[in-house]
């Protein structure tokens, strides 16, 4: 599928584009990040004068992020808003985190990146359960964590002779 919105011969106004997002999206794009997902995007393009925005609305759910606790999977609704400026530029430029340069005789937008960042921005930077009883950690998981992190502590029998040294001063 392609995710572009037209930007030529556009009056002003509001244009609005609809997008649902799945695994295949993921798939289609070279990154190491799959998700599986359901998530509907809109993005509102408006004009007023020279000046375009554009704001893409996501929402929907992300079914296969681990918990950071217990490494099980866990499903994430998410639910935000994201505003870009576009403005015309004849270099080359990169695009910063809420400009978009374009060409003066570019015709549509490819927004498949922006569409990419927007769910990866999304999602929590602490992805935990959160204790509910629909939503808890793994327990088995836990004490297997717990088990194999149990710090021993390991003597290096080298040093008994320097903590003898060390006795005598």
């Amino acid at each position: 599928m392609k995710y572009h919105i037209h930007i030529s011969g556009l009056k002003d106004g509001e244009y609005k584009y609809s997008f649902d997002i799945d695994k295949k999206f993921f798939e289609s794009l070279i990154c190491k990040e799959r998700r599986d997902c359901k998530i509907k995007i809109l993005a509102i393009l408006t004009q007023r004068g020279n000046k375009l925005t554009l704001s893409m609305l996501v929402k929907g759910k992300v079914f296969d992020l681990l918990c950071d606790i217990c490494a099980s999977k866990r499903i994430v609704t998410i639910n935000n808003l994201f505003n870009y400026n576009i403005e015309l530029s004849s270099l080359h430029t990169e695009r910063e985190d809420d400009i978009i340069y374009i060409n003066g005789n570019q015709k549509e937008i490819e927004i498949s990146n922006l569409i990419y960042e927007s769910i990866i921005l999304s999602l929590p930077n602490k992805n935990v359960h959160s204790g509910k009883v629909s939503d808890k950690c793994d327990t088995d998981m836990i004490s297997l964590v717990k088990k194999y992190s149990e710090k021993k502590p390991v003597k290096d029998p080298r040093w008994k002779d320097l903590d003898k040294l060390k006795d005598l001063i």
